[in-house]
């Protein structure tokens, strides 16, 4: 692939991040920390890869090495993921460590060669834990070849469609797709429920907007003779219009923590859709109560003018 001008890396494996979902998933037993009896072998995506793959995705090599041709399944040998590291081996090096996939005591233990950078294979919001088997032990059904390029990627195809064919005829070449189609593919439910909170959300800020402004403006109705009384024995426009909208303000501001306490409680439910992002983040909250007050503020404004333009002497008459 590399003769391809414009291919900076080419590998292949047999899975296809974001979205995997468990194709390629298997169980496996650590021999120095084994499960309790009883309890289920924990497990995580296992994909088969060769050395190029990682290059290609541009996932680094943080310890150890990565497959050589030497790695033909006589003695099988795995490299996991940063987040698997750090999670079955805390605080040390998982290098040398042993393991018995798939059940098989019988098979040969697999040995921890290489720790390389996460790949999410249970979609965005998945977990990191992954472990890689060489692509020589047992030759998956179905491989992806990934090529990492430096032109625009459809530009290539045709070459790389002719690549193939010069090494198996009966290859295909279908499914073609950048990583960035598929990580926009992988996001499209949680995008459109995301749309539909945005938009229930916008609904129910105008609704705010006009509750409050509604009330204010029977509230400006009603005390139009105490306001007219208070603008006689001398109190200023700016007075009056500060009045209006502190009173609107602090009904706001009542709302606002109410709203902050259920959404303190609601939290869990947001998460599934929630990509990198934690529900209570205290500057995510505090923005979307800022945003509610000003728009708040901003229909507090007209009927607070509107009280402040107020003729003492024709609300007294009128009244």
């Amino acid at each position: 692939m590399r003769a391809i001008p414009g291919v900076r890396d080419a590998g292949l494996a047999s899975s296809m991040p974001p979205d995997d979902f468990g194709s390629s998933n298997d169980n496996f037993d650590l021999v120095d920390r084994p499960a309790a009896p009883g309890a289920p072998e924990p497990n995580g995506p296992w994909p088969a890869a060769d050395a190029d793959y990682f290059a290609a995705l541009g996932v680094p090599l943080l310890e150890g090495r990565l497959f050589t041709p030497a790695d033909t399944g006589a003695s099988p040998v795995a490299v996991v993921s940063r987040s698997w590291a750090r999670r079955y081996y805390p605080g040390e090096s998982p290098l040398g460590k042993a393991m018995i996939r798939g059940g098989c005591t019988e098979c040969p233990p697999t040995v921890v060669v290489g720790v390389v950078g996460d790949v999410r294979y249970s979609g965005v919001a998945g977990p990191l834990d992954a472990l890689y088997s060489p692509v020589a032990e047992g030759w998956p059904r179905a491989l992806y070849l990934y090529v990492r390029t430096a032109a625009t990627p459809g530009d290539l195809v045709p070459a790389l469609r002719d690549a193939l064919a010069s090494v198996d005829a009966s290859v295909p070449l279908d499914d073609v797709a950048t990583m960035e189609q598929r990580l926009h593919a992988s996001v499209a439910q949680p995008r459109q429920w995301a749309a539909l909170l945005g938009g229930f959300a916008a609904a129910a800020l105008g609704l705010a907007a006009v509750g409050v402004f509604g009330m204010l403006s029977y509230m400006v109705g009603t005390r139009r003779r105490e306001i007219g009384v208070r603008m006689a024995l001398g109190a200023e426009q700016r007075s009056i219009t500060r009045m209006v909208v502190g009173s609107g303000l602090a009904h706001a501001l009542a709302g606002a923590l109410l709203g902050l306490a259920a959404a303190l409680a609601g939290t869990r439910a947001l998460t599934a859709v929630l990509f990198d992002v934690n529900p209570g983040d205290p500057a995510t909250l505090a923005l979307a109560t800022a945003a509610l007050l000003l728009v708040a503020l901003a229909a507090c404004w007209i009927p607070a003018r509107r009280a402040a333009r107020i003729v003492p002497l024709e609300a007294i008459r009128h009244e």
